[in-house]
């Protein structure tokens, strides 16, 4: 984005041109106005949505985004100390396999997902014991992915 773009446009057009959405879920996430835009926007436009639980909380997240999300079982990244190796990643890359969003030879698809398809990966947190993330919040932001 540059300076002076809308955001909601931006939001807009990239929900709209996506092939799934990448939701990096943490508390301040699940309380941001425009991410809780953008998970309501791919959820009526039925777009496959993959949640990647940075830190632990409740499952679903409270709020707006319980309806979308209820439905979906998430990554668990919780105890991740790097975000791109491991079980969780591999768990991420397969299920982006699964959407025909991402060869399994490494090279992103240019298919489109045409329905949507809830992460089959991970069993909810449990939410009576919050446990702090295991990254700092400059690597775990409330920033929603979008591919």
């Amino acid at each position: 984005m540059g300076g002076g773009d809308s955001l909601y446009d931006k939001i807009d057009k990239g929900i709209r041109g996506c092939s799934v959405v990448v939701n990096c879920v943490t508390e301040k996430y699940s309380k941001s106005m425009n991410c809780r835009r953008e998970v309501s926007l791919a959820d009526a436009l039925k777009k496959p949505m993959i949640p990647l639980m940075l830190e632990s909380m409740a499952w679903p997240p409270a709020g707006p985004m319980s309806m979308p999300l209820s439905q979906l079982e998430y990554i668990d990244f919780t105890s991740s100390a790097d975000l791109t190796t491991g079980k969780p990643f591999d768990t991420l890359i397969s299920e982006l396999v699964k959407l025909g969003i991402y060869e399994s030879d490494g090279v992103l698809s240019e298919k489109p997902v045409k329905t949507a398809k809830p992460a089959q990966s991970a069993k909810p947190a449990k939410a009576s014991q919050p446990q702090k993330p295991a990254q700092s919040e400059k690597t775990k932001s409330q920033s929603c992915g979008i591919l």
